[in-house]
């Protein structure tokens, strides 16, 4: 839906052309040698335990950092 550089992404989490499909936005601070970033999902409700979209999300970010070279999610 919406692609600022460096700043902010705006998708949906569902099927092309679901009107009713979770709308995505993760925003991209730069912390100098750290990037934070912000995710605001709405749509569904997901909480820590649910093994769906919550840990689904909690487990991607794991694995992005081990990717790019980081133990952990930091903060």
């Amino acid at each position: 839906r919406e692609i600022v550089a460096d700043q902010r992404l705006v998708f949906t989490w569902g099927e092309p052309g679901d009107e009713d499909a979770p709308v995505v936005t993760v925003s991209f601070e730069n912390l100098g040698e750290l990037t934070r970033l912000t995710f605001d999902i709405r749509g569904i409700k997901g909480m820590p335990g649910d093994e769906n979209f919550y840990d689904g999300w909690d487990s991607a970010l794991d694995e992005l950092a081990q990717h790019i070279g980081q133990n952990e999610v930091l903060g």
